[in-house]
């Protein structure tokens, strides 16, 4: 039997609006996207289930995410952690390296600010954002600092151009994205050769 892996990933940052890409993307016929939001199975440095919802680190259970895939032409999934774990990149790239890879980036400071209110509402977050902010860079790099580290984008983007070629590749700012999302979302499906006629 043929194994489906994803042709495509989202891949952060994290509270930057990958879950709307992935709405949109699960709205179009031809993209089959993963049913689990953030398998997270491409970030192996992420052991504590705590921080994620259960990490899949089992091939054949990832790989069942995508047994409903019929004739689509894409297969997409969403983690924003693939842009934070170092291990990420040449992962992906040793399974399926002609994967497309976006990443959809926020001002920094207002990402963490964003992840810091999704805490509060969790209500896992109870510190002030100063507070909260220290306590984060303080923290071994192992994303429980996450509301600071994951606005650190530029070694994770490093990775990602040493494993996959420059085509591979697609960038967008949060900003200019959700100005013009029809444009943006044109943008991906160009991107990603596909078109929705």
């Amino acid at each position: 039997k043929m194994e489906n892996w994803p042709t495509f990933l989202i891949g952060g940052a994290p509270r930057s609006g990958t879950y709307s890409i992935y709405e949109y993307l699960n709205l179009m016929n031809t993209v089959f996207m993963c049913p689990t939001k953030e398998p997270n199975y491409f970030a192996p440095s992420i052991n504590d289930a705590k921080m994620l919802s259960n990490p899949i680190r089992d091939k054949n259970e990832y790989l069942k995410l995508f047994k409903n895939v019929k004739n689509e032409k894409e297969i997409g999934e969403t983690s924003p952690t693939y842009l934070w774990d170092p291990k990420s990149p040449e992962f992906i790239h040793k399974t399926i390296p002609n994967a497309k890879i976006i990443f959809i980036l926020r001002n920094p400071i207002e990402r963490s600010f964003s992840h810091y209110l999704n805490g509060i509402g969790l209500g896992y977050e109870t510190n002030s954002f100063i507070d909260s902010m220290n306590l984060a860079l303080n923290q071994k790099n192992d994303y429980s600092g996450r509301i600071a580290m994951a606005s650190f984008y530029s070694s994770g983007i490093e990775k990602y151009f040493k494993y996959f070629k420059k085509n591979q590749l697609k960038f967008f700012i949060f900003e200019e994205f959700f100005k013009n999302t029809e444009n943006g979302i044109q943008e991906i499906l160009n991107f990603l050769e596909i078109s929705e006629r």
